[in-house]
């Protein structure tokens, strides 16, 4: 069984970072995966070639980090809904939505410029949503398996680990 060692890195990041210098640091302390986090929704749609905001230089960018980072044993994960509001119920529309221009993403890529994985980075007990009560914590927590019970066979209908 091989040891996972992982880290994220925002969609900032990645778009000002020296990549090849990142990853070669990466690996060399061991790192083999790496959640890439893909910002807000209009992020996610610039990778949908079927989105009219699609950017394919953007998009191209995005597949060969992956493809770089896989040949030197770095796995790329998308790392997805990472504002906490996409754990409520009248969001999960929005955050389906998002894994669908991640796996639309993924369908329109050679297989090494894939994202390996799919990361949901959203945070039901997070302070901009709970209140602190245990009633409010309980719905928070219901709506987000919820929405994991919803995004679940789809991502793994991509083959994506989850």
């Amino acid at each position: 069984m091989t040891l996972v060692r992982a880290i994220w890195m925002r969609h900032e990041e990645f778009q000002t970072l020296a990549e090849v210098v990142a990853l070669g640091i990466l690996r060399n302390l061991g790192i083999n995966q790496l959640f890439l986090g893909l910002g807000w929704p209009e992020d996610h749609r610039k990778l949908n070639p079927a989105e009219k905001d699609y950017d394919q230089q953007y998009a191209d960018r995005v597949a060969g980090f992956n493809d770089h980072a896989g040949r030197r044993g770095v796995a790329v994960h998308a790392m997805t809904l990472e504002d906490p509001v996409f754990a409520l119920g009248p969001h999960h529309a929005e955050a389906l939505t998002m894994i669908g221009h991640v796996l639309a993403f993924n369908a329109s890529r050679l297989s090494m410029e894939r994202f390996r994985g799919l990361h949901i980075d959203t945070e039901p007990h997070h302070p901009s949503i709970w209140d602190g009560t245990p009633q409010r914590f309980q719905r928070n927590l219901d709506d987000y398996v919820t929405l994991l019970g919803k995004a679940r066979p789809v991502i793994l209908a991509a083959g994506l680990g989850f």
